[in-house]
């Protein structure tokens, strides 16, 4: 399931653009805290990609994550699928520092 699934979350990723993403990821680096940082490194750590699954994070903390969301004023019905699901798991591990931010400015770019 980790390369499938890896490659289904690298896809779903670039079906959104940066100006789409800036606020998503803005409000998430405020939102989650360094516990739940470590936790979601630890995470991926012991589990690969699958880690949100492997100790039910996508159940549990992961639910938190799409509610506060959808509470922040980003409904599910602005996303390509139409549900947090497919997106946030990507968005807390560019956060977390596990992939990188496709909205950073490229190395060498000047604004």
């Amino acid at each position: 399931m980790s390369e499938a699934f890896s490659a289904l979350m690298n896809r779903r990723l670039t079906e959104l653009p940066a100006e789409q993403l800036r606020p998503y990821l803005t409000f998430l680096r405020t939102w989650l805290r360094a516990p739940q940082l470590e936790y979601i490194r630890q995470a991926h750590a012991d589990h690969g990609a699958d880690w949100p699954f492997k100790d039910r994070y996508h159940v549990t903390q992961g639910r938190g994550v799409r509610e506060a969301l959808r509470e922040a004023g980003y409904p599910d019905a602005e996303l390509p699928t139409g549900s947090w699901d497919d997106y946030y798991i990507q968005l807390v591990e560019i956060v977390a520092g596990l992939r990188p931010d496709p909205t950073a400015p490229a190395a060498g770019a000047h604004p």
